[in-house]
């Protein structure tokens, strides 16, 4: 528990999380089935991409090398 409290990440998705908690408590809206939505709409082909390049980085299959591309 101590090394996971250490982490950077776990910081920043504390500080996210705050963030989270306020907004949603000053804005009805913001916790609307129709607005979570809308946010996954605009995100899910930039998650796609980030799926896709991290399926490439894990097997190693970048045949791109910086002197050929």
């Amino acid at each position: 528990m101590k090394s996971l409290m250490k982490k950077r990440e776990t910081g920043i998705a504390a500080i996210l999380l705050i963030l989270f908690i306020f907004v949603s408590a000053q804005s009805p809206q913001f916790l609307t089935a129709s607005n979570l939505i809308n946010v996954l709409n605009n995100n899910v082909v930039l998650g796609i991409m980030a799926l896709g390049m991290t399926v490439v980085i894990i097997t190693g299959a970048s045949t791109c090398r910086w002197d050929l591309c």
